[in-house]
């Protein structure tokens, strides 16, 4: 830990942490119980919406071309919309957008999107949602959907009283948990642990391992809720690395709740925040804590590096991440979509997820996903849990990861997923 010690108070600034006036991760301000205002974890999109509501006017950002776009209806007041958006600090401590920004029109404010979302959630049967999502790039709400159904889709949401010109249905690939490799890789019995090696759950599956967290002051790290015995339940796994062998368990599964620490927005239950389960390291366990493994090149699983994801961060689409899998290796590409509710299985919301351009595979379940802007100390994204999948409207690949805010909603306040948040 000496070679971090240096590093914790310049950190405590930038951490990502809830303001005394948060409004809490329901998706919008309206729906908060009172007792949610104080100290409950943000989404990406609770972010935005408390911009709106100290800049009315404020509709959205993305990253284009390394330019910070701030969408505005015409009542708002920019520098007052422009100040208050920098405040969040959003993105690496080291790039400061205050004088790489522009602003663009916009037809509907972020609350106004995030409403009707919510109310489109409520109105659609989700075996017909993929996914739905306020999209910044647009200032419209997405809704994704199977080819052949489109028209169903498009009937339904035409029922939910929103003005046509603020949505509209795709068709886009099926979102699916990844999928246990068939056989056994070239990842090695590496000790100290690490992110990014291979784990295996007996008769379940091997997956990737996580990113490192503490869990009520234990030593503890994710891996996906899919790759445990049972999804969404606490059943107790345990983990081995790289594969089982007798006695030679690394972790124990410690929380995998049913539903949200702090709940599900109304009427939208049930649902979760992450694909993810909390191990907690053996007491005998050889730890090189908060280190990711890093390898030279995609599909490459030879190590040659670590990263030290110190403290976590979410970004603005556009934003470029990258992460770690155990078959994969290490990949980078960019934030496409933030804040993307999922129907997961067609029975769970799985809310406010993150899209990204990069390489997954079977097997890269749990990979750590972080910034790869920062040299070796850098910020921490979340947890890839998702297959990788074609895009063919865009021609490029991607996957789907929870953000590190949203493992603490699931899991409560016990979570804690920094150095300087500990």
């Amino acid at each position: 830990m000496s070679r971090l010690r240096w590093l914790i108070p310049s950190l405590l600034t930038f951490t990502a942490c809830a303001p005394d006036s948060a409004t809490g991760p329901l998706g919008t301000a309206a729906s908060l119980a009172p007792s949610q205002a104080v100290g409950t974890p943000l989404t990406f999109d609770d972010r935005m919406l408390a911009v709106e509501r100290d800049a009315p006017g404020f509709a959205g950002a993305y990253i284009e071309a390394g330019l910070l776009v701030i969408r505005l209806t015409p009542s708002a007041d920019a520098p007052a919309v422009v100040e208050r958006l920098l405040s969040e600090r959003i993105g690496p401590p080291s790039r400061s957008f205050s004088s790489s920004h522009t602003t663009k029109h916009a037809d509907y404010t972020f609350r106004e999107l995030a409403d009707w979302r919510r109310r489109l959630q409520r109105t659609l049967d989700r075996r017909l949602v993929k996914w739905i999502d306020v999209d910044e790039f647009e200032n419209r709400i997405v809704i994704a959907g199977d080819s052949q159904q489109l028209t169903a889709l498009e009937q339904a949401a035409a029922g939910a009283a929103i003005p046509k010109a603020a949505w509209r249905v795709i068709a886009a690939p099926d979102i699916v948990a990844g999928t246990a490799a068939q056989s056994v890789t070239l990842q090695d019995y590496v000790r100290p642990l690490r992110g990014g090696l291979k784990i295996h759950v007996p008769n379940t599956a091997i997956c990737t391992h996580g990113p490192m967290a503490h869990y009520y002051d234990q030593l503890a790290f994710l891996i996906n809720s899919h790759c445990t015995t049972s999804l969404f339940n606490h059943d107790g796994s345990f983990v081995y690395q790289p594969f089982y062998s007798p006695g030679e368990w690394i972790g124990l599964e410690v929380s995998d709740p049913p539903a949200p620490y702090y709940g599900c927005p109304t009427g939208l239950s049930p649902c979760r925040y992450s694909d993810a389960a909390v191990i907690q390291y053996r007491s005998t366990a050889s730890v090189n804590f908060y280190e990711v493994a890093t390898t030279s090149a995609p599909y490459s699983i030879q190590i040659t590096g670590s990263a030290w994801p110190l403290y976590y961060t979410s970004g603005f689409p556009g934003a470029p991440v990258t992460k770690t899998g155990m078959v994969s290796g290490t990949s980078s590409g960019v934030v496409t979509r933030s804040c993307v509710d999922l129907s997961y299985s067609g029975t769970y919301w799985l809310l406010c997820q993150t899209e990204a351009t990069g390489t997954t595979t079977g097997g890269d379940s749990g990979a750590p996903v972080f910034d790869p802007t920062a040299a070796e100390y850098t910020l921490a994204w979340g947890l890839n849990w998702s297959a990788g999948f074609f895009d063919s409207g865009t021609g490029q690949y991607k996957y789907t990861f929870s953000e590190n805010a949203n493992m603490t909603i699931d899991h409560g306040p016990g979570l804690s997923l920094c150095i300087p948040c500990y």
